[in-house]
């Protein structure tokens, strides 16, 4: 009898504990840690001796209780890397794991929300974002100032990318310093307002074929360093949402192009070279104070709209520029209110 529980105790702990070693010796926990109960989670790993673990991979349910389990092991213990992607949750919580010193992360596989904060403040340096995830929440990952690199899945199913809901809060990638480029999921369809505040080293921001975005939040890439951008066809109204971007130069417009408006201040501050409407057969209404900036940098400005469109402060159209427009509608802006500004309109 007490051989058989011996041999009953020793399946129990090769099932929750595995461990290998590193070039130092030093033993890391390489096993399964399944939570069956919310709350428990502690003292599973007080049981198995997994306090010290520097990378756990965890199954089952988490709660709050947990989740703040898992925070304190990164600051007071030693543990670095997190795999949840066992783990049964549809949300992750409003700051799950805020300003825990991880290095890395797997999210939960059936996810759908990335919570207010939830992961802000730690030290990922990469993040893959399941495919079930639909929303990436305020601030989410604010402040990850070693985030290099978001990947998509081909098959991702995101629909929002969340702005700011308070003033000068921040929204998704608020301050993610390091991120350099990303690409957007087509399944995309709002970008919320300061989304990408702060993120000083984002040069390439590209939308993946076929794009659903309709919305681009105000001032959501204020401070990123763009040089250049392709909007996606599906984007209806401009907003001041290149306000701030001061490296831009050159903005396009994909064929098919659905826009409609460009505010008062859509380019505020930004240095343009080019323009490139071309696309844009549907445009009514434009403020030139948005061009402001650009009046002695513009040199090339094309529109895709037969009929003016209307415009706004006139005054401050970059007249210098170059204003090509569709075949046969050369005098139409010629005559137009604010485009017969323009010293050099062609066809």
């Amino acid at each position: 009898m007490k051989k058989i529980f011996l041999l009953s105790t020793l399946a129990i702990v090769i099932l929750f504990v595995s461990c290998s070693k590193d070039g130092d010796g030093n033993e890391n926990f390489t096993g399964v840690v399944t939570v069956t109960q919310k709350g428990t989670l502690k003292s599973l790993l007080q049981k198995y001796g997994l306090m010290d673990a520097t990378q756990l991979t965890i199954a089952g349910t988490l709660g709050d209780a947990d989740f703040e389990t898992l925070i304190d092991l990164t600051i007071y213990n030693k543990l670095e890397a997190l795999d949840l992607s066992d783990v049964d949750i549809s949300i992750l919580p409003t700051q799950a794991l805020w300003a825990a010193r991880l290095t890395s992360i797997i999210l939960p596989a059936n996810l759908e929300e990335i919570g207010l904060q939830s992961l802000a403040g730690t030290r990922i340096e990469m993040i893959t974002i399941p495919p079930s995830v639909l929303t990436i929440g305020e601030r989410a990952f604010d402040d990850c100032k070693q985030l290099r690199t978001i990947v998509f899945s081909s098959n991702a199913r995101l629909k929002t990318i969340a702005g700011e809901e308070t003033a000068y809060s921040g929204g998704a990638f608020s301050d993610c310093e390091a991120l350099s480029t990303i690409s957007i999921p087509a399944s995309v369809e709002v970008i919320g307002e300061r989304a990408f505040l702060g993120c000083t080293s984002l040069r390439t921001i590209t939308f993946q074929p076929n794009s659903r975005l309709k919305t681009i939040g105000r001032l959501a890439f204020i401070t990123c360093p763009i040089a250049s951008i392709e909007l996606p066809a599906s984007v209806e109204h401009l907003e001041s949402t290149f306000s701030g971007c001061t490296s831009l130069k050159s903005v396009r417009f994909q064929a098919g192009s659905q826009l409609r408006t460009i505010d008062d201040f859509a380019f505020q501050s930004c240095l343009l070279e080019t323009l490139d409407a071309s696309n844009c057969s549907y445009i009514t209404n434009i403020s030139f104070n948005s061009l402001a900036g650009s009046r002695t940098t513009l040199t090339s400005f094309r529109i895709g709209t037969r009929i003016p469109p209307l415009c706004s402060s006139p005054l401050w159209a970059p007249k210098d520029a170059v204003l090509q427009v569709p075949a046969g509608c050369a005098d139409a802006y010629r005559s137009a209110e604010g485009w017969k500004n323009f010293t050099d309109i062609i066809e």
